[in-house]
């Protein structure tokens, strides 16, 4: 069984395979946000794994890890 890994950029500022990645690197490409229906950033980034997003104001948000 082949698997496709993605390519990231990550603070290494260099291209490279996903599993050679430094930390852990989470990839959404456009299927997965129209599978999962996405319409805003601040949906994709509630469903990530680590991310906290605190609400300031009604229409602004501020995402972080703990």
């Amino acid at each position: 069984m082949q698997v496709e890994v993605a390519t990231v950029t990550t603070a290494s500022k260099k291209e490279e395979k996903a599993t050679d990645a430094p930390g852990m690197a989470i990839v959404i490409d456009k299927h997965d946000i129209r599978l999962l229906g996405y319409s805003t950033l601040r949906a994709v980034l509630r469903d990530l794994p680590g991310m906290v997003n605190q609400e300031n104001l009604p229409d602004t948000f501020v995402p972080s890890v703990p």
